[in-house]
């Protein structure tokens, strides 16, 4: 029996993961792709539409999560994991980027957020690191909660 790949079952992905659309550069049709598929052909004229590089780079991200992610990539595993790291890099270095330089205390918490969080799905882990901090110091949870929000709702 062959074993089903774990990253192609729909119950592990977010709504927005499950099914995207390329135009046809034929004939304009809007191609349905899952995050398994590299390329499809255009059910309106037969032309093979391919995803992007980035796109592609964008649907590994099973290799973050999955525990046969080594066995499944074989030797690219280690080449996705690190484009995968340098994401995170990348998402934090401008989520930095987009919060002013007056707010020195600000940036100092998420860079701290970023090196506390074990989940490497994730940026930070709010319930850990922005959750208590309401507590412990109510004026820098809510500049935190503005500029988290705002970046989060920039990225989407």
């Amino acid at each position: 029996m062959d074993k089903k790949c774990p990253g192609q079952s729909s119950r592990r992905m977010i709504p927005d993961q499950v099914v995207s659309e390329l135009e046809c550069p034929e004939c304009g049709y809007q191609v349905e792709f899952f995050p398994t598929d590299s390329s499809r052909a255009c059910p309106e004229c037969g032309t093979r539409v391919e995803k992007s590089r980035d796109q592609l780079r964008n649907d590994l991200a099973c290799a973050d999560w999955c525990p046969s992610a080594e066995e499944c990539l074989g030797p690219d595993f280690s080449k996705v994991k690190k484009v995968l790291e340098g994401k995170q890099v990348e998402t934090l270095q401008a989520l930095l980027d987009s919060i002013p330089d007056t707010e020195k205390d600000v940036k100092d918490f998420f860079r701290k957020a970023h090196r506390d969080c074990e989940d490497e799905e994730f940026l930070i882990d709010t319930e850990k690191s922005v959750k208590p901090l309401k507590k412990a110091n109510p004026e820098l949870h809510e500049k935190v909660v503005k500029y988290y929000s705002e970046f989060t709702k920039e990225s989407d």
